[in-house]
């Protein structure tokens, strides 16, 4: 014999005291050697407060205690299916053999003797005794079952000294459940777990009892629907009695939520730095009564998730608003959330769950990675309804908080075009960092590197792998191509059997590139040079203020380009007006009137600056109406509400190959009068591959380029 506290040493419920009291009643009554899991759950039933009792109401039904021990103590067959063979014929003896040996005693014994038959002084018939109270007054044994109580399960609240053996399935049941107790912090073990984890065991009794009933009284429902229905609306999974910063996940969400908190220490500092300024519009919009939401938009790899990670350490670090302290933040997966929603109907019942789960739910800030991909999430052909839709209720209440990442692109295409989505949310930009700030904000970051990897940086590495992560992926953001270079570098030294990073390491990861570059004829490489270096010079030489600073140009091809001028968007302010728009034509063609003028010939490279160009020329006339001859009836062309006719859109058509052709003009008379800048930067470009901001600004001081106005 074992106490309780040898199987948990949880303070229980009330609700689990007395479901335990009223099992081991049953388990005196069958004179059974331990309390069987069947008999937990019977006691479970007859206390009207578990979720068994929800499901049924919600199912139009009612389970009465006593009706289920009839059913069993009159029915040899179903105790069997519930119980066993051995304990079936324990309990119900063998009547065949017992009628048998009545009718030999009745035949030879005297008329005297006491024809009842009732008991047995060898004991035969004790059990047959206990089958029959039971099934003569079964209404008296439910009631002493349910209203019995013994002064020690009187004065005993949490079972702590009550010496009690269970059955192999009951146990298992208990140990789980107060695993779970003390995983979710909470103070009392209630009893929708420890029925939750008995219906989990096929074996067990309890199970093949609620089989047996749910199989018996209902229509297309299972006993599977009913552990689903635990796992969903039950409060095994909720927080109660808890300490403030748990949080419990229904089981079919747990794939789809993780708990960012706990990635974190406390002490631990955010390895991305320079984000103040977007952290604290994050909080100053959270920090509201109403529309706490928001949504970090900005370029792939610019850091928007890692805003987030940087507010949750704060949470963490208590270094948030006194408010916040206590708040967890629940990275929600779209993905997870609807893998596995074959059937219609799947995927709003996960829907229904996250909804309640959001409802029983405070003090948490909802993240959302690639939030635009809510709409049309977990729609079902000929369906309507997305998780986009289940947000906006949710999103309107003043206790929830959601954070979104997106892109611009995605922004605009998914959610701008659901204005009742949009105005749910607060918009922040999150900008690449300067070229000059990459290097501090991914300092910590480094570091972690450079543990992982067991090696260092050479001195000035890591601003070349700054310069040559943004000539060689332009497709991608800082910092996270500057730290996916650094990363391959390490390996690539590491690999190499070298403790320290060198430019040649970092050359390493770009072989093919630097393979192809070495094979290319040396008269492909000047004409790549020129080309780029002409870009680079005719947006030197134009008067307008750039709204782009060039920081490096880079002639090593890659598999999308073979040059390229890689800028980055400065602070000064640019008046977009006919001078800029022009001059930033006259850029684009500059590629292509150097190749014309130099080498006589044009290659497909100028391709797209043409077609950029054009664009430009054609918002030039027809959007913003800067041009005079034309004017605003222009305008028609572009939106058709005005003149859109085939003699205006001709008149549009020859006046943006005017403008082409006089920017063309132009950028071939900058080129050559400033032929020996244009001379040094190709040249330099041809012996090192690479030129950074610093190089270009050495070599425009040293050309003593100071005609920059007559331009």
């Amino acid at each position: 014999m074992k106490k309780f506290t040898d199987y948990t040493n949880i303070p229980v419920s009330s609700v689990v005291r007395n479901a335990l009291q009223q099992a081991t009643i049953l388990q005196t009554k069958f004179e059974d050697q331990a309390i069987r899991s069947a008999y937990f759950l019977i006691g479970a039933i007859a206390q009207k407060e578990t979720v068994i009792e929800k499901f049924f109401i919600e199912n139009g039904l009612a389970l009465d205690a006593s009706d289920i021990i009839n059913t069993i103590v009159t029915n040899p067959s179903v105790f069997a299916s519930v119980f066993d063979d051995e304990f079936c014929d324990y309990f119900f003896g063998d009547e065949e053999e017992e009628n048998s040996d009545e009718n030999e005693e009745e035949a030879n014994e005297s008329d005297e003797e006491n024809d009842s038959g009732a008991s047995d002084e060898n004991g035969d018939g004790k059990f047959i005794d206990a089958k029959a109270i039971i099934k003569e007054n079964v209404e008296k044994y439910v009631e002493d079952v349910i209203n019995e109580q013994t002064e020690m399960l009187k004065e005993q609240e949490y079972l702590t000294d009550i010496t009690i053996k269970f059955s192999v399935s009951l146990y298992e049941a208990l140990e789980k459940a107060s695993v779970q107790c003390k995983k979710t912090n909470s103070k009392v073990l209630v009893i929708d777990p420890i029925i939750y984890y008995l219906l989990k065991i096929p074996e067990s009794s309890a199970y093949k009892l609620m089989k047996m009933i749910i199989d018996d009284v209902m229509n297309n429902v299972t006993i599977d629907d009913f552990i689903r229905y635990i796992e969903n609306n039950s409060n095994i999974f909720k927080t109660k009695g808890g300490s403030k910063n748990s949080l419990l996940i229904p089981s079919a969400l747990e794939n789809c939520c993780e708990v960012l908190n706990n990635k974190y220490k406390k002490g631990q500092k955010c390895e991305i730095l320079c984000r103040d300024k977007e952290i604290a519009q994050l909080w100053s919009i959270i920090s509201k009564k109403t529309k706490r939401n928001s949504i970090l938009v900005g370029k792939p790899g610019v850091g928007k998730t890692a805003i987030v990670e940087a507010l949750t350490q704060q949470i963490v670090n208590k270094e948030c608003p006194k408010e916040f302290e206590n708040y967890l933040v629940v990275n929600f997966d779209i993905d997870s959330l609807v893998a596995g929603t074959k059937y219609r109907g799947e995927f709003e019942e996960k829907i229904v769950l996250f909804k309640e789960f959001i409802n029983m739910t405070h003090n948490v800030i909802l993240f959302i990675d690639e939030i635009h991909r809510t709409r049309g999430a977990g729609t079902s052909e000929g369906g309507t309804s997305d998780l986009s839709g289940a947000l906006k209720p949710i999103l309107s209440r003043d206790d929830t908080i959601v954070i979104g990442t997106t892109t611009f692109e995605e922004y605009k295409y998914f959610i701008e075009s659901d204005k009742a989505y949009k105005r749910r949310f607060e918009v922040i930009e999150v900008k690449e960092p300067k070229y000059d700030k990459v290097e501090q904000m991914i300092s910590k970051k480094v570091e972690a590197l450079k543990k992982f990897h067991n090696v260092s940086l050479a001195n000035g590495v890591l601003k070349f792998i700054i310069t040559a992560s943004s000539c060689f992926n332009i497709d991608s953001s800082n910092p996270d191509k500057t730290l996916d270079l650094c990363d391959r570098a390490m390996v690539v030294a590491k690999l190499a059997g070298s403790d320290k990073v060198t430019k040649q390491h970092v050359k390493q990861v770009f072989l093919n590139s630097i393979e192809l570059f070495n094979g290319m004829a040396k008269e492909d490489v000047l004409q790549i040079a020129y080309h780029e270096a002409a870009h680079y010079v005719v947006a030197k030489m134009t008067s307008s203020i750039k709204k782009d600073d060039v920081i490096a140009i880079s002639i090593l091809p890659t598999s999308t380009y073979l040059g390229v001028n890689v800028t980055e968007k400065n602070d000064f302010f640019v008046n977009f007006d006919s001078k800029y728009c022009l001059d930033e034509i006259a850029t684009l063609l500059a590629g292509k009137a150097i190749e014309e003028m130099r080498f006589g010939i044009v290659t497909t490279g100028p391709t797209n600056d043409l077609e950029q160009a054009t664009s430009i020329a054609k918002n030039y006339i027809s959007v913003f109406g800067m041009d005079k001859d034309i004017g605003i009836a222009s305008y028609g062309a572009e939106s058709n509400i005005l003149d859109s006719s085939n003699e205006c859109i001709n008149m549009i058509n020859s006046k943006i190959n005017q403008i082409l052709a006089e920017q063309y003009k132009r950028a071939k008379e900058i080129l050559a009068d400033n032929s020996e800048f244009l001379n040094v930067v190709a040249n330099a470009l041809v012996k090192n591959c690479i030129l950074v901001k610093s190089d270009l600004d050495k070599i425009y001081q040293n050309c003593n380029c100071a005609n920059v106005a007559s331009c």
